[in-house]
């Protein structure tokens, strides 16, 4: 299954896991029509694609204006694959981790990912910065298990 990251986030708040408030806008016409009315600034604009790499991309930008909102918004909707834009809070960054759960191929078997080194170009950092962890395997998951993976990280 591929989620848009706003369809991640509305099972995230179904479930009471806290994310930042957004709003999902689907034209340039939601982008003009929100930009000054609902949104307020700063916030995050985020192309949704089924892709990663948007943020090296310039497919995420922080917006300071309704000008600047409507101007992302036109360069945005004229690409191919976006099916919207995810404006959002900005909320302050203590540490930025990245997590993640993924279809390995080569074990046919879902794995979560996690690493402390943030989430802009995770693909290229070396394989010991990533805990990959198979997670059908029936084991029983618990806060001990958790933290032994984690460790290895500095967290």
């Amino acid at each position: 299954m591929r989620l848009l990251e706003f369809d991640g986030k509305k099972i995230f708040r179904k479930y009471g896991i806290p994310v930042p408030e957004g709003k999902f806008l689907e034209t340039a016409g939601d982008v003009e029509k929100e930009a000054a009315a609902v949104l307020s600034y700063p916030c995050l604009f985020k192309a949704q694609m089924l892709s990663g790499g948007r943020g090296k991309a310039g497919l995420i930008q922080k917006v300071a204006s309704s000008g600047e909102a409507k101007s992302f918004g036109q360069k945005i909707f004229g690409r191919e694959n976006v099916k919207g834009i995810l404006a959002e809070e900005l909320i302050p960054i203590q540490k930025e981790l990245f997590a993640a759960v993924a279809l390995d191929r080569k074990l046919a078997a879902p794995v979560l990912m996690f690493t402390a080194q943030g989430g802009m170009e995770v693909e290229s950092l070396p394989p010991e910065a990533m805990v990959r962890v198979p997670f059908g395997d029936g084991a029983a998951w618990s806060f001990h298990r958790f933290l032994d993976l984690l460790l290895p990280l500095g967290l």
